[in-house]
């Protein structure tokens, strides 16, 4: 509804305009009522020849065949109001009528060289009478330089009266319009020597009427200079055109190219104004088609203008106010188009007038505005449209009959399009040369700076070349100076990796100190004997914690340690990390509190936080008297406008405190400060605890801080800031360092060798350790033996795998660092061997970083024991791996008991190993197996094939199934067993039975056939084994 709104809406529109215009050309007409002629209809009114001029018959003598002779001042001119559409003649009279003695008074002579009549006249006759004078027998053309849109009747009446009508248009033949091979039209008049001829125009719809009369060599040779001149105007402009265009293809920048198709537009638009086109290519189109051509052109000229002028005169960068009038005048530019679909030819002649001069308003207003700033472009551009705009100017007022009609009016736009065009063409080489000028310019500006910079450096070179005497020997003590750094660097390289080395190589003899140490306290009823223990272990396990602060600090120095910060609580871990200080704090009369909320989560690393709280809480135990206090408290602290919320904890202690002199080194590594409490023996440490604090909270992003005073106490104050996130797997973290007790002093005593252990039994789980380390071996042997495993040992990675693979134990544990094969390489090859696929691996290594744990159990490892270890835990350890394997045996020797088949039950995944099962009784389903890893998967549905493929054989023992499988004796017995709980024999036997049990279930034969069909030579041995099994005779199972 809306469009057809605004459709109705431009109607009405369109009807005001054409009623507008149809007032304007009355009064431009000036009508006046005309008496009727006798006999007929009021007549239409003629318009009123100014006062004082006559209708008279001048006769205009052609003599003279070297010049043109203009007919403006000879016509009578009789100017008609009141037609009505459609007529063919103007106000509806034919020329017997114009000649009658009632409408041949009525003709004026003309007072204007080129009659102009506006195009909504009702109508325009001209009448002229021309002799031939002329010596000779020249021939006489009339010339009509109209526009090739025009139609007009011209009717010539010879002496004898004989009337002959030639009309001329758009719909007329060239060879009937066109005497002489012109763009404009021409007739021959028929005039014969002495001869008179009265010319009468007949102007349908008035306009301008330009008439003249010339002979016909001098048409001929008007036409040649005339067509000469304008090729010679249209290919200077093309020339132009195409030297732009590649100055476009060059340079890429728009207003070459926009001029180009400007120019080439005109030239379109020139050469149809001038008839050119209509000539060469549309003699047939009708007039609304010729002027539609016409104004199509005029409308891309005038986008293609305003495109050229944006981009020519930068008015979006120097007028962007402005800018917006080129944009419109592009959108309006198809405006006289519109008018005439959705309106009147009315419209479309008022609009297609007035928006070339609305184009040039507007391109004069952006000219005028650009040139105020300056430009240069718009110099150029000003001086070239001022002349093509004042041409236009002239042209359009005369065709309103506002400006004479003469040559300078109709053809002065030629000479202004062409200045218009030369001087945008200038314009545009100008940006050429100035962008030359320019780049110029910039380089002697370059040039002059570098030749400074020479100078400068000229200068700063004879300085330099002064003092380079003062700088050689600067320069050789600079070099000893590097010598000296890289060699304290070296140093301090090869010291890191000392104490790196060394503290690896000290786990393993501590494990040798606190396994035997810890078994003697906890084993020893003797009061000084425990004593004596928990004198070694306490001592040895300072020894660790030693160690482990300088791991930990050769990891900060060498920038290899880990931060992996989670999600946790601060509240809990803190309560733990107390826990552990509980009994000393009672032990030396210390008291000891802490306080905080209950819990507190936060996103930190818990090893290192750890680690921190211990050597804090260390400390303040150490230096704090009997019946003093030692407190530790945790809290959020409030959110700042430079960061989160942040997590204060804080340690204080009623100890003697620190001096002031102290405090500020108190974080310097090895740094010791005076012994304040000398009467209680504490040691002074090795500086390296509050080193370690003051890294691993740096690490966190944190703080550290102290407070103390000399005899009242110390406070340290440790802040983690929020906002850290929470790495997405934070690995398998070692073990924390904690300090169990707080060694009051440093002993090494030897311990005695333990008793021999019992010896196993015969049906205990066989334990293979390999370790290269005699120690270790005998160590690790002593801790075992208690647990009545059968133990078995190996030197090395090698000897080990093969001992496995020899003996196949229940469980390995193994060394990581050893000659030969390491413990990664023991692992995986006992894993990828079907034999040990099922082994447990336990490995022992003094490397806890948290990527040795990843890559040991990464290779196969079911555990990961980092040196020291406690003997007890080595013990959990195996108890805990061997636990699950016994509970998978139970199940599947329950499963393989009770199965009803003939073949190995199903697996955990429903899977029967890939053997047939029978057809089983519905009541009784198959029994399931426990799942087991891959090798061993393929392992059982080997031995079920195997079985399978000779259940009738009764001579089918284990040695058979042995090299069916592809493996030995041993190997088979220890595997099956490990996995099944069962024997070789009692596997065979447990598959026969199983499959007869189906077999008498679905009646398939006789108990004795049956008892033959699965392998048993005798029905009696069959029956007694199945009794046995399953605590009914065959009989009965066939029965039900």
């Amino acid at each position: 509804m809306a469009i057809w709104r605004g459709f109705f809406g431009l109607r009405i529109i369109g009807r005001w305009l054409r009623l507008a215009v149809g007032l304007v050309g009355a009064g431009w007409c000036q009508a006046q009522a005309a008496p009727s002629p006798a006999g007929g209809a009021p007549a239409p009114t003629a318009r009123r020849a100014p006062a004082g001029i006559a209708a008279a018959a001048a006769v205009l003598a052609l003599r003279d065949t070297t010049r043109e002779y203009i007919l403006g001042l000879h016509w009578d001119v009789l100017v008609m109001n009141g037609a009505q559409p459609g007529d063919s003649l103007p106000g509806g009279l034919s020329l017997a009528q114009v000649r009658s003695a009632a409408w041949a008074p009525r003709f004026r002579r003309s007072r204007q060289d080129v009659p102009n009549y506006p195009v909504l006249t009702a109508g325009v006759w001209l009448r002229a009478t021309v002799e031939n004078a002329a010596p000779g027998h020249p021939t006489w053309l009339l010339r009509a330089r109209i526009a090739s849109t025009r139609a007009l009747v011209i009717y010539v009446i010879g002496a004898t009266g004989q009337v002959r009508r030639m009309p001329i248009g758009p719909a007329v033949a060239l060879a009937r319009s066109h005497a002489v091979a012109n763009r404009r039209y021409n007739l021959v008049l028929p005039l014969l020597p002495g001869e008179r001829a009265t010319v009468y125009v007949c102007a349908p719809r008035g306009g301008l009427l330009d008439l003249t009369v010339c002979e016909r060599g001098y048409l001929q040779q008007v036409s040649y200079w005339e067509n000469l001149g304008q090729g010679v105007f249209v290919g200077a402009l093309l020339m132009l055109a195409v030297y732009n265009l590649f100055l476009f293809g060059a340079i890429r920048e728009a207003s070459y190219g926009y001029y180009s198709l400007y120019v080439l537009t005109f030239c379109a638009l020139n050469l149809q104004m001038k008839d050119y086109l209509f000539w060469w290519f549309f003699p047939y189109f009708d007039a609304l088609r010729q002027e539609l051509l016409q104004t199509t052109l005029i409308g891309l000229l005038i986008m293609v203008g305003a495109l050229m002028a944006r981009s020519f005169l930068e008015t979006r960068r120097l007028v962007p106010r402005l800018d917006w009038l080129l944009r419109g005048l592009v959108v309006l530019a198809p405006l006289p188009l519109v008018g005439l679909f959705l309106f009147s030819e009315a419209v479309f002649f008022v609009l297609s007038r007035v928006m070339p001069l609305l184009a040039v308003l507007i391109l004069l207003v952006v000219g005028t505005a650009v040139l105020r700033t300056g430009s240069r472009s718009a110099r150029y551009y000003m001086a070239g449209w001022g002349a093509l705009m004042l041409s236009f100017v002239a042209f359009y007022l005369a065709t309103l009959n506002l400006l004479p009609t003469n040559g300078w009016t109709m053809n002065g736009s030629a000479l202004g399009w062409g200045l218009e065009m030369t001087f945008l063409s200038l314009g545009l080489a100008d940006r050429i040369n100035h962008a030359r000028r320019a780049e110029s310019e910039a380089q002697q500006r370059a040039l002059t700076t570098l030749r400074e910079k020479e100078d400068g450096q000229q200068a700063a070179n004879r300085q330099l070349a002064a003092r380079a005497t003062e700088l050689g020997g600067a320069y050789q003590e600079l070099r000893a100076s590097l010598a000296t750094t890289d060699h304290l660097q070296t140093l301090d390289g090869l010291k890191t990796t000392f104490f790196t080395n060394i503290s690896h190589e000290f786990r393993t003899p501590l494990t040798l100190i606190l396994g035997p140490a810890e078994e003697l306290t906890y084993a020893a009823t003797d009061p000084a004997v425990r004593r004596q223990s928990e004198l070694i272990l306490r001592n040895a396990q300072r020894l660790l914690q030693l160690i482990n602060q300088l791991l930990d600090l050769s990891k900060l120095e060498a920038g290899a340690m880990q931060f992996t910060p989670g999600t946790g609580d601060v509240a809990s871990l803190a309560r733990q990390v107390a826990a552990t200080f509980t009994s000393l704090a009672e032990a030396e009369g210390i008291g000891f509190r802490v306080d905080g909320p209950a819990t507190l989560p936060f996103v930190f690393d818990a090893p290192k936080l750890e680690i921190i709280l211990t050597n804090l809480l260390s400390n303040a135990l150490r230096f704090t008297p009997a019946g003093g206090e030692v407190m530790l408290s945790w809290s959020l602290a409030p959110a700042t406008a430079a960061g989160p919320t942040d997590v204060a904890l804080l340690v204080r202690d009623t100890g003697a405190g620190i001096p002031a002199a102290d405090v500020p080194r108190l974080f310097d590594r090895f740094y010791q400060g005076a012994p304040v409490v000398p009467a209680r023996g504490v040691h002074a440490g090795t500086g390296l605890g509050l080193t370690l604090v003051k890294e691993l909270t740096e690490l966190h992003g944190g703080t550290v801080a102290v407070a103390s005073v000399l005899g009242q106490g110390t406070t340290f104050v440790v802040r983690l800031p929020g906002g850290l996130v929470a790495t997405p797997e934070t690995g398998l973290a070692p073990p924390p360092h904690r300090a169990l007790l707080v060694p009051r002093g440093a002993a090494l005593l030897t311990v005695k060798e333990l008793d021999a252990p019992p010896l196993p039994r015969s049906d205990a789980d066989t334990v293979l350790y390999i370790e290269d380390n005699d120690d270790m071996r005998a160590f690790i042997r002593t801790s075992l033996a208690p647990a009545g495993y059968r133990l078995l040992e190996a030197p090395d990675g090698l000897v080990g795998v093969a001992l496995a693979l020899a003996q196949v134990p229940d469980l390995i544990v193994s060394d990581v660092m050893m000659p030969g094969l390491d413990g990664y390489g023991v692992v995986r090859r006992l894993k990828a061997h079907p034999a040990t696929s099922h082994v447990p691996v336990v490995l022992l290594t003094a490397r806890s970083a948290a990527a040795d744990r990843l890559e040991g159990l990464e290779t196969g490892a079911d555990a990961y024991l980092s040196k020291p270890f406690a003997a007890r835990e080595l013990r959990a350890q195996i108890r805990n791996l061997l636990a699950p394997r016994d509970r998978t045996r139970a199940a599947t020797r329950a499963a393989l008991n009770a199965a009803p088949g003939g073949s190995a039950p199903l697996s955990a995944d429903g899977a029967g190993a890939g053997l047939r099962t029978g057809n089983l009784v519905a009541a009784t389903p198959p029994p399931v197996l426990p799942r087991h890893a891959p090798l061993d998967e393929q392992f059982l549905a080997a031995v079920a094939a195997a079985v399978e493929g000779q259940l009738a054989e009764p001579d089918f023992d284990v040695d058979q199934l042995s090299s069916a499988v592809a493996f030995s004796r041993t190997q088979l017995q220890r595997k099956l067993r490990a996995l099944t709980g069962q024997s070789p024999a009692e596997y065979i036997r447990t598959v026969r039975l199983g499959r007869a049990l189906t077999l008498l279930r679905e009646r398939a034969g006789s108990v004795s056939e049956i008892g033959y069909r699965v392998g048993f030579s005798s029905p009696a041995h069959f029956s007694t084994v199945f009794s046995r099994h399953f605590g009914y005779p065959p009989s009965d199972a066939a029965r039900g």
